[in-house]
């Protein structure tokens, strides 16, 4: 029989505390952003009227601390997620399997604040706090496969505990007002995380507008993104602290966000006429391996993986990718999404330390960097309210193929591969090469999309023409 493909469910943990601080239309904002199956509202204080708020909107509310009848079974999206409060809840789940409530073959993932670290500073060592009456009730031999989430550790944490996987479901820890996280689930177990800060929300979600400059031009019937859009400029500059260019750039940012899509803001052409697009995988920021690297040949051409799926060949993966370059490549520019602020540099280290006789055919190449050409340069304004690839292309149209993995989840993985070198420790590689390439054909996306903007916007809300040509610069010029 063949495995029906997963399905996910997105939770969003909300603090109470976080939420008391976003007016209605902030929510609301958030609920757009994140559509939400969900949203679970962390009990850090008094939260009825988040709480209240949220059940104006369409989506589910959970509410332990405010709702005695929050614990139980959500299933949504054919994903069950079971909130307990206590350990009595968490006993009853072998129930709950015996009456079919929950599905055994898929995974399920039950919610709790019963699980925390204990970290021990003499003795230098982390245990699992609440772990062995966790354990005791839960029981033995259950059918299902299970990811235990806690509202305890930071969404950012994920860990097996023995027989335990445990996934954090809070904001990670920061100065000031936490970002709020989204944790998508899915039924093969994978987890992803995606924070915002609430500091993106509403007007705040444009570039050039703070907090007190929302404030302003609310007070001046800008209530969204769109008003400012359909404004004239010279009723933006009537609102204090806006000047012409300010104007200029709050107009463009709030219609590229709007109408999803690219506004061009100088005449500098589009680098590379025929470019090769790039995106590695490691094993981490601070990078010992790239052990992936894909490339798509061309703005509409063929998609190629360089592969190592043997940690005790380093080099591989590097040495077979540029044996291509020098054959195929060598005149070409290669454009990256913030390339020189890790693929480039990473490359490059691997290349000296891995195959240097290629280190000269490296240096010669024309390499890129979209993002900087697009935002450090002030060639373009992007929609998104971050510049993180993924979100640009959200932005741009582009829909992601749904492989439950982030770049964090990739990098930990791998690591996890190495250190175990176990059949269960393995990794899905082609799973991971379909995320490589969502990221390669992303990029390429941004690209077309930039080329094809070919109308500069203009002071006074007009446009003019750029220019076509293209360019393919140096090393040394971005």
């Amino acid at each position: 029989m063949t495995r029906a493909e997963p399905t996910a469910t997105d939770l969003l943990m909300l603090p109470g505390s976080v939420g008391q601080t976003l007016a209605d239309h902030e929510i609301t904002d958030l609920l757009s952003y994140f559509d939400p199956d969900a949203v679970f509202v962390l009990d850090d204080g008094e939260n009825q009227s988040v709480v209240n708020t949220l059940r104006d909107q369409d989506v589910i509310v959970i509410a332990p601390g405010q709702d005695d009848n929050a614990t139980g079974i959500y299933t949504m999206r054919d994903v069950d997620v079971i909130i307990v409060s206590n350990f009595t809840d968490l006993s009853g789940i072998r129930a709950a399997e015996s009456k079919d409530l929950i599905d055994p073959e898929t995974e399920t993932f039950v919610v709790s604040d019963l699980l925390d670290l204990h970290v021990d500073r003499e003795q230098l060592n982390t245990s699992l706090d609440g772990g062995d009456n966790y354990r005791d009730a839960l029981g033995d031999n259950l059918s299902g496969s299970y990811t235990h989430i806690s509202t305890q550790l930071p969404a950012s944490y994920s860990r097996d505990w023995e027989d335990l996987h445990i996934q954090g479901g809070a904001p990670p820890d920061s100065q000031g007002q936490p970002p709020i996280p989204c944790l998508t689930l899915r039924t093969d177990g994978y987890v992803t995380v995606e924070t915002l800060s609430s500091q993106q929300l509403g007007l705040k979600a444009i570039d050039n507008v703070g907090p007190t400059m929302a404030d302003r031009l609310r007070e001046n019937n800008f209530s969204s993104a769109d008003t400012i859009v359909s404004a004239d400029l010279s009723e933006l500059q009537e609102v204090n602290g806006i000047g012409e260019k300010r104007a200029n750039q709050i107009t463009n940012a709030a219609t590229a966000m709007t109408n999803g899509r690219v506004v061009r803001t100088s005449d500098s052409p589009v680098p590379g006429e025929d470019p090769i697009f790039i995106d590695i995988e490691t094993d981490g920021l601070n990078a010992t391996i790239t052990w992936l690297i894909g490339v798509q040949d061309g703005v509409n051409g063929k998609y190629i993986s360089f592969l190592n799926e043997n940690p005790d060949e380093p080099g591989k993966a590097v040495r077979d990718f540029m044996m291509w370059v020098k054959a195929n490549a060598k005149n070409r520019t290669f454009i990256a999404w913030n390339g020189w602020g890790f693929d480039y540099e990473i490359l490059r280290d691997h290349i000296v330390e891995y195959c240097p006789e290629y280190l000269d055919t490296w240096e010669s190449l024309s390499k890129r960097d979209l993002l900087r050409w697009a935002i450090e340069m002030e060639n373009a304004v992007l929609p998104g309210r971050t510049n993180k690839l993924e979100h640009v292309a959200e932005g741009l149209g582009w829909e992601t193929d749904s492989t439950g993995l982030s770049g964090k989840a990739v990098g930990e993985a791998y690591r996890h591969w190495v250190q175990e070198r176990t059949p269960e420790a393995e990794l899905d590689w082609e799973r991971h090469c379909e995320y490589c390439q969502d990221d390669v054909e992303s990029l390429a996306h941004i690209y077309k999309e930039i080329r094809n903007e070919g109308r500069l916007a203009a002071k006074g809300g007009g446009t003019e023409s750029v220019a076509e040509t293209t360019d393919q610069g140096t090393l040394a010029e971005w």
